[in-house]
């Protein structure tokens, strides 16, 4: 399984890149899930965006704590915590 997590702010076009890329490996006919959280204010606001990928059904449903890939709109929402998890990867 393939593992992505979007970061950056509400109004950057987070959720819009993750739902993009998300179609396009569901018209290569993987399997994978999509789902953003973002807070009530939303633009502005921290975001983050998630979509494991395989090629085989996928039954977890949670965030992703440790992705294979990493995709940053806004440096500034960058915390230690995402920096370790990187590191120890």
């Amino acid at each position: 399984m393939i593992e992505i997590k979007f970061l950056g702010r509400g109004g950057l076009g987070v959720v819009m890149a993750s739902e993009i890329l998300a179609r396009a490996c569901s018209e290569e006919g993987l399997y994978l899930q999509s789902f953003s959280i973002f807070g009530g204010e939303r633009r502005g606001a921290t975001v983050a965006a998630f979509i494991p990928v395989d090629h085989q059904k996928i039954y977890l449903k949670c965030d992703i704590d440790r992705p294979d890939h990493l995709v940053i709109f806004d440096t500034a929402v960058i915390t230690g915590k995402e920096i370790r998890e990187q590191v120890q990867a």
